[in-house]
Parts: C-alpha cells; structure tokens; sequence
C-alpha cells in the first residue's frame, strides 16, 4: 500500500476535525496524494482552480466569511509562490488560511530537477508558523504524526491572532497508489480513532476592574473626546458594544465604513459618517480637537481623519488591540490597551452608566455639523446626472437588501464609499482587503464571499482591480457562484 496516500489522508483528516469544512486546490502532479485525500474526506469541499494566485485569494474570501480555517493547495516549484499575494493579505487581515505546498524530496533538490525550488519559509514572516516535513513514511507513529499535524495547522491558523501557517510536504513517486490499495488506505484512514489528537479553544482577553477603573476616570475627566471605529479586529462583534459606550460617555463615534457601525437597527445619533469631508474644513478640525481618542479596530483609511489625529494638539490617544500588536502607524498612541474590544466597551459602558445623562456641547457640535455636511453632499450627489463614481459607491451600498454583502476594492472604491455613504438600517456587511491594501485578487475574495453567503454578494470595484483578476471570474461560471459586479 502507498505510505504517501495514507499519511496525505491521516493529515486531512487531523484538518477536518480541527474545523476546516473548505480547500482551494490546483493542479499539478506532485500533490496529488494531498489532492486525492481531501477529495475524498466528506466532511472538506473541494474547490479546484487552475490559478493558484486566484484559488489562494478566494479561499481568502472563504476564510474572511466563515472566520475558519481554510486549505490551499499546490505542487511544487514557482506554484507555491503564486500563493504568496493571499498570505499576505491573510497576514495583515488576520484570516486564517493552511497553506499546503507539495515539493520534491531531499534527493530532488539543489540538483537540477525540474519544478524544484527552494520552499523551506517561502513565505517567511507572513506566516505564523512553518512546518518542513520529512519525505512521508508510513507506520502507526507517522499516522498520529501527521493527523496531529493537520489538527495543529488548523488550530494554530485559527488561533489568536488568526493568520496564515505553511507546511511544505515532499512527496516521492510513485505518487499515486496502485488501484488495488485505495480500498485499504480508505479503511486505514476511517480506522483512525474519531476523537482529533488536537483540540483547540481561544479565551477572550477580559479587562481587569483596576483597567476598567481607570479608562472610565479618564472618560469622566475629559468630556470632549471621540471614538474611532475602523474595521473590527478578527471580525470581532464590536459595533454593539461601540455604541453603547459611546452613549454612555456622550463620545461621537468617527464611524468607517468596515466598521459595522453604519449599517443595522441601531441609533446613529453619535455616529458621524461625514468625518472625512468634515475634517477637510480646516476650521473645524483645528476647533474639535480632543483631549482623549480611544480608537478600535484598523486605522481608518480617510487621510482626512489621519491628518487630524496626527496633528500636534497634547491629545490622549489609547488603542484597544486584543492581540498585542502595535498597530499605529501615524505613532500617536499614548497608551495601548491588549484586551477584547467589546469586552472593554461594555464594561466600560456599565461603568459609566448615568454619567452623562443628555447630549454635551461638544457631542452636539459634532452631530450637527455632521448633518449638515451630509446633507451637503447628498444634495450634491442626486445633482450629478453622469457617471461618477461617489455617487455609484453611495447608490449601491444604500440599495443593499438586508443579509447582503457588500465587498469593496482597494484605492478609491473604499475611499469613495467612506466619503459618500451615510449608512442604512439594513443589516448588511462590508468587506475589503484593506490587511495589505492591494488591488490583486479582489475578484477571487468577493467570489470566496459569496461562494459561501447564502444572502446576496456585490463587488465594487475599480477598473484595474478588475483588469488584474480577471481570471477570477472563471470560479464563477464553474461553479455557478452568483456575485454582482460594479
């Protein structure tokens, strides 16, 4: 019996019990035991792209949707680092993605062989983890090895922080298993004991009393401050808790679009969406300036906004990351906060209960201000009879059903949206690559959306995103994937 086909399937089978339901597969010879074996486990869907670089950004797509592991897989050589656009994008966005590159065995490399290259951290600090595998062979010690190494790749991609993990497998021919052996490696896999060799389960990062003490002092003491909301860490649950924070501490909330904010059943009383026309007045940018920040998520992409929280002004400004990372690239943060944002915002929010009880001046200046310039440009916009693209960005995203998905396209796509739409209280969810910020494989991800969206999808995108992956759009004739394109 072939050694290399069982271990492939014990591997698979350690993926599907840590939770991976989905795998991005391209052809090519050298894995095609990793091929068989997950085409052949129930409990993984198959999606086969002869693109690697498109199949690595719509299991992208998947993985930003489902927030679950996802497989990718390809032969050896320059296919590998095809793949190496998504994981990227994975890396930055925090999107779990098992990277699974076939290579040829020791005796094949720094030789000559063809389709033989260097894969040992191909993808170096992109990735979270990286395992080289030995030339695979089978015995009851290799089979829990390699079950219990699926189930690590899948946990460890899926655990806090998410991102991408890499294991580069070599495989030796003959690659396929004689006909007469597939019966008994299919026995020998369903043999393996249900139970997963590796189980994993994260816990969120809650604030201590003394924390929650002292960031409600600071509220207290500083009236005039302001909430920033980018795009929720991990996918986090955090427009709810935003909001009733800043209710609580009289806060208007500078909403971007991947936020969640503006979109729902929610009072948006506080939520200013006009932020980034507003700040471009130079007049009230320089009378607004406030004594605390407390932003969440990624940094907003408004250069508007990053104008004003970077001018000089003494402010306070705290970032709530929950994984310990440092993302502040205008280096203003004062403090940094590692717990879970909705978390804190709740607690935060009972804290401050009654504290104040009706609209400041200061909240109320905003609110206004923020009408008034919606109202500006939304007169503007339903004057504009032609083509232009901060009205489509407006007129699309307002015409979302709720449920519907809403992906963005990098450069001005995410920027005229920003500018341009006040919101809906439909429950819709907006998505974009904005880890990275490129404009490659935005096709592929909205199609990875929708592939597994049961509620609408629409992409829009920008003329060059849309050139440059063009070949996405075959994954959406095979499979019949519906994904409306503006």
């Amino acid at each position: 019996m072939n050694g290399q086909s069982v271990l492939a399937a014990a591997l698979v089978r350690g993926l599907a019990e840590a939770g991976v339901a989905h795998a991005c597969v391209s052809p090519g010879s050298r894995s095609t035991p990793l091929a068989l074996a997950l085409a052949e486990e129930a409990h993984i869907r198959c999606w086969s792209h002869v693109d690697e670089r498109a199949g690595g950004f719509f299991g992208l797509g998947i993985a930003r949707a489902t927030r679950r592991p996802v497989v990718l897989l390809c032969t050896s050589g320059t296919a590998a680092a095809e793949f190496y656009p998504a994981v990227i994008e994975a890396r930055h966005a925090r999107a779990p993605l098992v990277v699974l590159t076939a290579d040829r065995p020791p005796e094949l490399r720094d030789c000559g062989a063809g389709q033989s290259i260097d894969q040992i951290k191909l993808y170096g600090g992109s990735v979270k983890w990286f395992f080289e595998a030995a030339a695979p062979d089978a015995n009851a010690p290799s089979v829990r090895f390699f079950r219990s190494l699926g189930a690590r790749a899948a946990a460890t991609a899926q655990a806090a922080p998410p991102g991408p993990v890499h294991l580069n497998l070599p495989f030796r021919d003959p690659l396929t298993p004689p006909p007469a052996d597939l019966a008994q490696i299919t026995a020998a896999a369903e043999g393996l004991d249900p139970r997963a060799h590796v189980s994993h389960a994260n816990g969120a990062l809650a604030p201590d009393d003394a924390l929650i003490d002292e960031l409600a002092a600071f509220v207290r003491e500083e009236p005039e401050g302001i909430v920033v909301c980018g795009e929720p860490e991990g996918g986090a649950d955090l427009a709810d808790a935003a909001a009733a924070f800043a209710r609580a501490a009289g806060y208007p909330v500078l909403a971007d679009p991947l936020s969640g904010l503006r979109v729902g059943p929610r009072p948006r009383d506080l939520i200013i969406d006009a932020y980034d026309a507003l700040l471009r007045v130079d007049r009230f940018a320089a009378d607004h300036r406030p004594a605390l920040v407390i932003r969440f998520g990624a940094l907003p992409s408004s250069k508007g906004l990053r104008t004003f929280l970077e001018a000089p002004s003494g402010t306070r400004h705290i970032l709530v990351d929950p994984w310990g990372d440092f993302r502040d690239p205008l280096h203003v943060a004062t403090d940094v906060v590692h717990v879970d944002p909705a978390l804190l915002c709740r607690a935060l929010a009972r804290a401050l209960r009654g504290a104040r009880t009706r609209a400041s001046a200061w909240s109320r200046s905003w609110r206004d201000a923020n009408a008034r310039v919606r109202a500006v440009l939304q007169r503007r916009l339903d004057m504009i009879e032609e083509l232009f693209e901060g009205r489509v960005a407006r007129d699309v995203a307002s015409a979302l059903p709720s449920g519907a998905t809403l992906f963005v396209g990098s450069s001005m796509p995410i920027r005229d949206l920003d500018t341009f739409f006040p919101g809906t209280d439909r429950a819709v969810t907006i998505l974009a690559n904005r880890g990275a910020n490129g404009i490659d494989g935005v096709i592929s991800t909205a199609l990875g959306v929708a592939a597994v969206s049961p509620a609408p999808t629409v992409l829009l995108v920008g003329d060059l995103s849309f050139l440059h992956d063009l070949g996405g759009c075959l994954a959406a004739r095979r499979y019949g994937i519906p994904l409306t394109i503006v």
